[in-house]
């Protein structure tokens, strides 16, 4: 991938989507003009730090499929992998994956987040990697919690606190000096910590999205999460690929009279952290 395919790869995976809503009943929404001003921004900056991970599959000149693998110390990540839909099942998918995981030859850890597509599941359970289903948490908060306390505005002195945590939960940090999780944050999405003793952790995110939680306990956890409730207000709720390993979201996402539904998967392999408590970024996993 080069930045001259960027908008050929916003426009390939724009209809890989609709093309999956409508295999899933749903009528596809119009996507706002700012969604894919960040969406291009964050291919830049993947290209930018990973550019032999940031791939493009291409019949003549158009570009049919792309991948966006990541690699962090020892882990390797794939936010993305989308085979247009007049190009699906024909080998594509494999082979982009082929060679997202050449580029991460020598990770010792693997992370990948995939759609609820069975050919995306089918693709990476048989190339070794473990499934997570995940459920989605939808909906209005109807019973908002109290407001936490300690719970505060990150800043730029605050991702030495996220690399630690980041370190306990998934056994790598988002990039040198949280680099990934400040680039998230300067795209736009809000950030607020919580250091009180062993209750650490963080939140990102973006009007009703949750964007990445990690913490070092559960009661850590749901204090941020009941946070982004709290400052969620009347916002559509979307937080997506909750795996069974997070009962305490499962739970706190109950109390606030939110609605759970099957909705994405993690799948993983080798060395990683306990990967709880965590919500996982779409973005950098």
């Amino acid at each position: 991938m080069t930045t001259d395919d960027v908008a050929g790869v916003d426009e390939q995976k724009m209809a890989t989507f609709e093309a999956q809503d409508r295999e899933e009943g749903r009528e596809p929404e119009p996507v706002p003009d700012e969604v894919g001003d960040r969406n291009a921004a964050r291919l830049r900056h993947q290209l930018g730090t990973d550019p032999g991970g940031c791939l493009v599959a291409v019949e003549g000149e158009r570009i049919v499929g792309h991948a966006v693998a990541l690699l962090r110390e020892h882990l390797w990540c794939l936010p993305m992998l989308h085979v247009h839909p007049e190009s699906q099942s024909g080998g594509i998918g494999r082979r982009l994956l082929d060679a997202a995981l050449a580029y991460g030859k020598d990770a010792e850890a693997g992370i990948i987040m995939a759609s609820s597509d069975p050919r995306a599941i089918r693709l990476y359970t048989t190339s070794g990697f473990v499934l997570h289903p995940g459920m989605e948490v939808s909906g209005r908060v109807r019973r908002p919690p109290p407001a936490p306390a300690d719970i505060r505005d990150g800043g730029d002195d605050d991702f030495g606190l996220t690399a630690e945590v980041d370190r306990q939960v998934r056994g790598v940090p988002h990039g040198a000096d949280g680099s990934d999780l400040r680039f998230i944050r300067d795209l736009g999405s809000r950030f607020a910590v919580l250091d009180r003793g062993g209750d650490r952790g963080y939140v990102l995110w973006r009007d009703g999205r949750v964007v990445i939680l990690a913490a070092t306990t559960d009661a850590a956890a749901c204090e941020l999460l009941r946070h982004f409730f709290v400052a969620a207000g009347d916002d559509d709720i979307d937080i997506w690929a909750v795996t069974g390993a997070q009962q305490w979201a499962i739970l706190t996402a109950y109390d606030a009279g939110l609605v759970l539904k099957p909705g994405g998967a993690l799948l993983t392999r080798g060395r990683l952290g306990p990967m709880a408590p965590y919500l996982a970024s779409g973005l950098y996993l």
